[in-house]
C-alpha cells in the first residue's frame, strides 16, 4: 500500500485522474487481511516514523480508519467509502507543496492557505468522485465537535462519521511521527493526548472505538510489567485491550508473553 499511496500522491503532484479503481481493489485487499489478522497490519503503524513522510502517514490513516470501521460494523460499501476518504484526504497538501514540505512552523499567512487544503481536495476530486459520503469525509477530517476545525467550523453532529473517525486517526498518527519542528510522542501517551481532547475536538464515542481497536497500550509502546520489566508491545486484541502481549526488553529474545498489569 505504501508504494501505492507514494504513486498515488505523485500523480496528484503531477495533476492526473485519481487511480480510484486500484484504490478501491486494494482497500477491499486490505479490509480482508483486517478481518483474518488485524495485528498483521498493526505493525506498519509503527514504521517510518522518523519523519513527516506523507505516504507513510497515509497508510497508517486508511489502516487506522479501516480498523474504526470494522469495529463499528460499518457495511463493506461504507467501509470502503471512508478507506478512500482517507486515502484521498490529504491531496489538497499536494497541491501545497511548499507548504506541506516546511521544515518549520509556518507563519499566519501559510497556516490559513494550509488549513485550506481539504477545500482544494474536495474540489480537485469532486468531478470523479461523485459519493457525497467519501467527499464529506475528505473535507471534513479537521472538524472539531466543538467548532473550531477547519475549514467550515462544523459542531457535533454537523460532522459526518467518517469525517470524525478521520479526524481520531490523522491527529494520531501526527503525534506518533517525528516531525522537523517537533517530537513524537509514544503510543500510549498520544492517545492520552487524544483522550484529554474527548468531546472537545473528538467525538467520544468515535475515540472510544479508536482506543478499542490500538489497545490501551497499542503495538510499538514501551511498558513495564508488573514484576518491573520493560517490554514492547507486539500484538493487540480488541477482546482484551488491557492485556497486550508483550516481548521483553532490550534483548527482544524472550519468550513472548502476556502481561497481567502496567506500572504508570
Amino acid at each position: 500500500m505504501s508504494s501505492f499511496c507514494s504513486g498515488m500522491l505523485l500523480e496528484f503532484d503531477m495533476a492526473r485522474q485519481p487511480p480510484l479503481d486500484r484504490a478501491r481493489a486494494l482497500l477491499d485487499e486490505t479490509v480482508d487481511v483486517l478481518r483474518r489478522n488485524y495485528n498483521s497490519l498493526l505493525g506498519i503503524m509503527m514504521c517510518d516514523l522518523d519523519g513527516e513522510d506523507r505516504a507513510a502517514h497515509c497508510v497508517r490513516t486508511v489502516i487506522l480508519s479501516l480498523l474504526v470501521g470494522l469495529q463499528l460494523g460499518l457495511a463493506p460499501e461504507q467501509t470502503r467509502n471512508l478507506g478512500l476518504s482517507a486515502m484521498f484526504r490529504d491531496v489538497g497538501m499536494a497541491l501545497l507543496p511548499y507548504i506541506a514540505d516546511c521544515p518549520q512552523p509556518l507563519a499566519e499567512d501559510g497556516g490559513e492557505a494550509l488549513r485550506q487544503h481539504p477545500v482544494l481536495a474536495l474540489g480537485y476530486l469532486a468531478h470523479d468522485i461523485r459519493c457525497r459520503e467519501v467527499l464529506r469525509g475528505i473535507v471534513e477530517h479537521h472538524e472539531r465537535v466543538d467548532g473550531k476545525g477547519y475549514p467550515a467550523g462544523l459542531t457535533g453532529d454537523q460532522i459526518s462519521l467518517a469525517g470524525k473517525i478521520l479526524a481520531v486517526a490523522d491527529s494520531y498518527d501526527a503525534l506518533i511521527c517525528a516531525h522537523p519542528y517537533s517530537a513524537s510522542l509514544p503510543p500510549h501517551l498520544a492517545l492520552a493526548r487524544l483522550r484529554d481532547l474527548s468531546g472537545v475536538a473528538f467525538d467520544r464515542e468515535v475515540l472510544e472505538h479508536v482506543i478499542r481497536c490500538l489497545g490501551a497500550y497499542p503495538v510499538g509502546s514501551v511498558v513495564e510489567t508488573n514484576d518491573g520489566q520493560r517490554a514492547v508491545v507486539v500484538e493487540n486484541s480488541p477482546d482484551t485491550p488491557q492485556r497486550p502481549i508483550v516481548r521483553p526488553l532490550p534483548s527482544l529474545s524472550a519468550d513472548v508473553g502476556r502481561v497481567q498489569g502496567f506500572r504508570a
